[in-house]
Formats: C-alpha cells, structure tokens, sequence
C-alpha cells in the first residue's frame, strides 16, 4: 500500500471534537458529509470524536439526522442490544446442553476472545473486563445474526 504522500496528497489534521461540531448546523445535522469525508480521509479523526463519527460512516445515523432524532434511535439500540443479550443469557445449562448450534457459537467466540491482540492497550493486562465486553458483544451479535456461520469473515476459507 503507497504513502499518502506517494500519491501526491497531503496529510491533514485529524478531525477534532471542535471541528465535528463546526460542522454540523444547530440540530446536529452535518452540513457538508463530502467535506467530513475528505477531512477524515486525509487527516484521520481524533479518538475523542471516534464514537459519535463512526455512527454515521457506518450509516447508523443520517447526516441528516438531529441530536434528538439521534438519541432516540441510541436508546432504541441498546434496548434491542439488552433484549437480545438477555436471550442468551437466559438459556439454562439443561437447554445449552441441546442448543448444539448455541454451543458452537459461544466456543467460536471464546477462541476469537482468545486470539484477540493482548498488545493493543485496550485488551492488554491480566484479567482484562475488556475482554469480557467483546465476548458478550460478539456473541450477542452471533445470536443476533444466528445464520453467519463465521463472526470473523477471513477465518473461513471456501473451497
């Protein structure tokens, strides 16, 4: 992979909590998502911005969305979050037992768990509450998305 600069392009600053909000009008709607695009692109963004920002590139929020319109579907989304958890939280030693599929899945997940890059200073440490966080995300999202049959698409190799 070339170098920004190999392609003739100049690294820019990295977006900034203050120019995230330089770019949204008084309801939060982003004035310009070209112009955060190229920001981020040629600049990267600051960690402090990273949770907000990232909802809209992955197209959770619209750009056209307001900060209410925004917290009401963040509430909706860790109600269902909290809805799906509890499902697998509730199956019973006796039913996890049957539920081959179940099992599977949560020893799938633990092996990922596992291999997770303890350098990343996130995940580093002994005992880590981090990692029990991802567990419960990534198997909550194998139970919300039972069909995948992979959580980590490059792990499966087709033949």
């Amino acid at each position: 992979m070339r170098a920004v600069s190999e392609l003739g392009l100049r690294r820019g600053n990295a977006l900034s909590q203050e120019d995230w909000l330089n770019l949204m009008d008084e309801e939060g709607r982003v004035r310009d998502q070209v112009a955060l695009r190229r920001f981020i692109f040629y600049g990267g963004m600051e960690d402090s911005v990273r949770p907000v920002v990232w909802k809209f590139l992955l197209g959770l929020h619209s750009y056209n969305s307001t900060y209410a319109e925004r917290e009401e579907i963040n509430t909706k989304k860790k109600e269902e979050y909290r809805a799906l958890k509890n499902q697998w939280m509730s199956i019973s030693a006796a039913q996890e037992a049957r539920f081959a599929k179940f099992r599977e899945r949560r020893s799938r997940v633990e092996k990922d768990v596992l291999r997770t890059d303890r350098h990343h200073p996130f995940f580093e440490g002994e005992d880590n509450a981090n990692l029990n966080i991802l567990n419960d995300i990534l198997l909550t999202y194998s139970f919300y998305n039972f069909d995948i049959g992979t959580l980590c698409p490059f792990y499966q190799v087709e033949h």
